[in-house]
């Protein structure tokens, strides 16, 4: 009996994008907005210093010797920038939470107040806010 080989590969979007973005842009270029492409292209060219740039240092005792540091994307689509970006703000956010073990934190909106929280988002950070401050002694 033959045993079947599983392979496992792993694959970036950069990578997808790489080998189909072209193909399906041709097909669709009229049903896909400018920011898109845009956004696509930004993710396609990131650390690739003669699209984005790249900054250049030298060893001031050895200037034959040096690096170059390509710029990045910045966009939340990019694997390697978005990752980033998304660690810079949960580590932000996870300031506003109560230093506990947990981070689960649920509470119920009645019915009367869901439509006025719909229409004014920013009271719901209001809400959170002091109802953690009502239960801060629990902590």
């Amino acid at each position: 009996m033959e045993q079947e080989q599983i392979f496992s590969y792993r694959f970036s979007i950069k990578q997808i994008f790489q080998e189909h973005w072209g193909d399906y842009l041709s097909s669709h270029q009229n049903s896909i907005p400018d920011y898109v492409i845009s956004t696509v292209n930004k993710m396609l060219n990131c650390r690739n210093p003669q699209k984005l740039g790249y900054h250049k240092y030298a060893c001031p005792d050895h200037p034959e010797e040096f690096i170059v540091v390509p710029h990045s994307c910045k966009s939340r689509f990019c694997n390697t920038c978005g990752k980033i970006l998304t660690d810079k703000w949960i580590a932000k956010v996870e300031k506003d939470f109560p230093h506990s073990p947990f981070h689960h934190i649920c509470f119920t909106i009645p019915d009367s107040l869901r439509m006025l929280l719909d229409k004014n988002r920013f009271l719901l950070d209001c809400l959170f806010r002091r109802r953690i401050k009502d239960h801060s002694f629990l902590l």
